[in-house]
């Protein structure tokens, strides 16, 4: 298992769950090891976005997945309890299938709206850090000035006192 840092400098671990699949499981994380790992914390925030929606997808892939075989299951389920002959347990089997694939839709829907917004607050958290860093650089490049000022006045201070003297 190898690390991966995502934007609050929380640590995800992931683990390839068998053997067989984890070149498949792994290509993405992969690509991210190979990458010279960044310094500087805005990079390291960069990448775990990367990390972050890899991650994402394919937790999205799952949960459909899930959504999908459960729905199966339950029309599976209550056509049993229901007699096959009768035409009422099929409409009723239709109308429960129908049920479900709306059911299913509803969840995908909700499930990438999610995703939209995990995006998009992975997008503010970049912005912000941009900021800083912006902002750092400038009180850095004003504190240079300023101390150039102040040893600028002193040497003159002390020119002065030669002179006097």
């Amino acid at each position: 298992s190898f690390v991966v840092t995502t934007i609050d400098d929380t640590v995800v671990k992931r683990q390839p769950k068998r053997q067989r699949n984890a070149g498949r499981n792994n290509a993405g994380f992969r690509k991210l090891r190979m990458k010279p790992q960044p310094k500087t914390r805005a990079g390291k925030a960069e990448l775990g976005a990367i990390a972050g929606d890899t991650i994402r997808i394919s937790h999205i892939k799952k949960e459909e997945k899930k959504l999908r075989s459960a729905m199966y299951r339950d029309i599976k389920r209550m056509q049993k309890n229901l007699d096959k002959k009768s035409l009422a347990a099929k409409v009723i089997g239709d109308g429960l299938e129908k049920y479900v694939r709306n059911r299913l839709r509803q969840g995908m829907q909700q499930l990438r709206k999610n995703m939209v917004h995990e995006r998009k607050m992975v997008e503010d958290a970049r912005l912000k850090i941009d900021k800083l860093l912006a902002r750092w650089s400038l009180a850095r490049r004003k504190q240079a000035l300023l101390r150039w000022r102040w040893f600028l006045k002193a040497h003159r201070r002390f020119e002065k006192q030669q002179e006097i003297q």
